[in-house]
């Protein structure tokens, strides 16, 4: 090989490597610079489900309404300014009916979510019918994005996490204390709601309770109709074991008007979530034991002050 031809591929590689070079730029700033995140960045999946868990009100249409979401990691991305999360996302939301979970909404798309210091700024979906393979083109970095969202065959699921969340929510008997227990160490808030006069009111938490004595009654021609508010109590320490109470009672919203009558005690225990008004009687032992231990009378009314 003569040294003019050697001279001729070196100047041949050259400018294959300067117009490579030149493409890669302009994809670059056609793209704004957004370049794909091959290490690191995981959690922004976790805070972009996060933000749409926030964004969701399907709780505040009952207790037992709640959407569930899974989704599939498609890829991160990054500028100068913003990060990048593509996802596929599936989410279900469900209400309990007659006892079982019943699917009332549903969606199974792709999103992309933009990062400004980790915190979601906004999220986009692509458009529906005929306009929907340009819009995940102008959507995603490039066509190896592109392709995988247009090839996408999702098998996602979230039956596992329907079927836990509502085990717990229909079953005391499921509940484990990580499940119900407050920041504030609190368990649960019992009182007897069959008195006929202001009942006291008990608060019980992992290693104390606090009973309420007295609540602020209702001065001489003043309108009474304010919301019931202790102002005094007594407070106290225990080790009982008080879940096993929890775990022996029964759930209102899944009782008959008629067996709801005949039981006296009504709790409050749960968190986020997870929230139950449960009932319970004399029957239930370890509420007995716990009583007995802590010399608690749930039958007992408040004073007013």
């Amino acid at each position: 090989m003569s040294l003019k031809n050697i001279d001729k591929s070196k100047i041949y590689y050259v400018v294959v490597i300067i117009l490579l070079l030149i493409i890669i730029f302009l994809l670059n700033r056609a793209n704004n610079n957004e370049q794909y995140i091959r290490r690191g960045d995981k959690e922004l999946y976790d805070i972009a489900i996060d933000y749409l868990k926030k964004e969701d009100n399907s709780e505040s249409n009952g207790a037992y309404y709640k959407t569930f979401y899974s989704y599939d990691k498609l890829g991160l991305t990054k500028n100068e300014k913003y990060k990048y999360a593509y996802m596929w996302i599936l989410g279900e939301t469900y209400h309990l009916e007659n006892g079982e979970p019943k699917e009332r909404s549903a969606y199974s798309m792709f999103f992309k979510f933009t990062f400004k210091d980790n915190k979601v700024v906004k999220y986009e979906n692509p458009e529906d019918g005929g306009k929907y393979i340009k819009s995940v083109k102008k959507m995603c970095l490039d066509n190896l994005m592109s392709n995988k969202v247009l090839k996408y065959n999702s098998k996602l699921s979230n039956e596992k996490q329907v079927k836990a969340f509502y085990d717990k929510v229909t079953n005391p008997k499921k509940l484990t204390k990580k499940d119900i227990i407050n920041e504030d160490k609190l368990l649960f808030t019992i009182s007897n709601k069959n008195n006929k006069c202001v009942p006291v009111s008990l608060n019980v938490y992992e290693n104390k309770y606090e009973l309420y004595t007295k609540y602020k009654g209702c001065k001489k021609n003043k309108n009474c109709n304010t919301k019931l508010e202790y102002t005094s109590k007594k407070t106290g320490k225990h080790s009982y074991d008080v879940i096993k109470i929890i775990k022996n009672s029964e759930n209102s919203d899944l009782l008959k008007s008629k067996e709801r009558e005949n039981l006296d005690y009504i709790i409050y225990v749960g968190k986020k979530e997870i929230v139950h008004t449960l009932l319970t009687d004399n029957n239930n032992k370890y509420l007995n034991e716990f009583l007995k231990n802590t010399k608690v009378d749930l039958d007992a009314c408040a004073n007013a002050e």
